[in-house]
């Protein structure tokens, strides 16, 4: 690829166009690339320092100067206290200027990173749970993260093989058989999507570097987890941590982190929640956690048998709990809600009573689902679209290379929305009434 260089970025658009040699370079090309192909979205928060300095194998000094040059030409921006950031003009001035060129992403193999422009095919692996209607697997997480893993494999020249896992008692059995047929069909990689524990046990043994001629794999996961070989994951502790700063940031002094249920990735987004309102110097208790002890997924919930449904609907046990807090008379000020689903629960609770999201209180939830568009509920957009890139990416560039193990963390982006935004001030000296 052939740019023509302006005057103001000649110098840099000439160094794009040489071989790196030293490792800081590679590692600022790699992040340069990430950043224009929307792997890292204008306003998403770094990982730390020390998760690249391990990613990438080399010295904490080697990242602060590969990281030092993208701060000094705009493309990313530190705030103190909070990290450093992709600025919004990043991914749009790197595309207009054309700093990259095609050869300053083309590594060594020593320096783990390979492209490779044979033609092959890309095993897709998920679990295959039963769903309510085509609706509910059109919003799935899995759906959009393989979409995108199917358009950057596709973009590389090679073809993909889909196989579910079908969920039941015995799932590890049929892991074993997925895993069977696409080393039968000579894959040259697997991604792995949403696996629970025990699957994760499975792939981890049969697909381990050590063993002879496994294809690279790599796991997509929801949550961090300790994974033998490469693994990218959603930083819910970071979700929470920016949804409560935006509520602090609407003038909210108290956090209500509301949940109907236990979870994992609920337990990380509160202690998120609980690192910001320490961070803010607010004391203790100005985090009220409101969280049901019943677990997801484990049953279907009561609120649902009486819709007459057979899944664990959130919205339905969202707003039956809402209704229960609601009447204890807890007061209201800013709300994190677990997710979208619940957050609309929440809501539907309080209006009956006479309490408007984005008036009286604040809330915000995660997932940015359709239904948060619909009703205006703030929330925190999961990485999905990037995490399936880089996976697409990752899985191309390992084939026929030694596989690595790397933890590659990504971060959520907020989209605030009317229910954030309290035009009434605190509520918090007013008793709620339920009569």
């Amino acid at each position: 690829m052939t740019v023509a260089a302006t005057p103001k970025t000649k110098d840099r658009a000439a160094g794009a166009g040489r071989k790196y040699k030293a490792p800081y370079q590679r590692i600022e090309a790699d992040l340069r690339l990430k950043i224009r192909a929307s792997v890292w979205p204008p306003g998403m928060i770094l990982p730390s320092r020390r998760q690249l300095a391990e990613e990438y194998g080399v010295s904490l000094g080697t990242i602060e100067r590969a990281i030092g040059e993208l701060l000094a030409d705009g493309t990313l921006n530190a705030q103190d206290r909070r990290g450093t950031f992709v600025s919004e003009r990043a991914g749009q001035s790197e595309a207009q200027d054309g700093l990259l060129s095609d050869e300053a992403f083309k590594f060594s193999s020593k320096d783990r990173v390979a492209p490779v422009s044979r033609t092959g095919k890309i095993g897709i692996v998920c679990p295959v749970q039963p769903r309510a209607n085509d609706f509910e697997w059109d919003i799935s997480w899995e759906r959009h993260i393989i979409s995108a893993i199917e358009r950057t494999v596709t973009a590389q020249g090679m073809r993909t093989r889909f196989e579910g896992i079908q969920v039941r008692d015995d799932s590890h059995n049929d892991t074993d058989r997925v895993i069977d047929e696409l080393l039968a069909d000579k894959v040259d990689g697997i991604v792995f999507v949403q696996l629970k524990d025990p699957e994760i046990e499975i792939v981890s043994r049969r697909l381990s570097p050590d063993v002879a001629d496994a294809p690279p794999a790599i796991f997509v996961l929801g949550n961090e987890r300790l994974v033998v070989g490469t693994s990218i994951y959603y930083d819910n502790r970071d979700a929470g941590y920016r949804a409560a700063l935006h509520l602090l940031d609407q003038g909210c002094q108290r956090i209500q982190f509301f949940s109907s249920f236990v979870s994992e990735f609920g337990s990380r987004r509160v202690d998120g929640v609980r690192e910001a309102l320490s961070r803010a110097g607010l004391p203790s208790s100005s985090l009220v956690e409101v969280i049901r002890q019943s677990l997801i997924g484990s049953e279907v919930n009561a609120e649902s048998v009486e819709k007459g449904l057979k899944w664990f609907d959130h919205k339905i046990s969202g707003y039956a709990w809402a209704k229960e807090v609601l009447a204890a008379g807890l007061p209201l000020d800013g709300v994190v809600a677990v997710n979208d689903e619940v957050a609309t629960g929440f809501i539907q609770a309080a209006r009956e009573i006479g309490l408007v999201a984005g008036e009286d209180y604040a809330i915000i939830g995660f997932d940015d689902m359709p239904i948060a568009r619909r009703e205006g509920i703030t929330s925190m957009r999961p990485p999905l679209d990037p995490m399936g890139q880089e996976a697409g990416r990752m899985i191309t560039q390992a084939v026929g290379q030694k596989p690595i193990g790397q933890r590659i963390c990504l971060h959520s982006q907020l989209v605030a929305r009317q229910s954030s935004h309290k035009r009434r001030g605190p509520a918090l000296d007013r008793a709620i009434s339920t009569e």
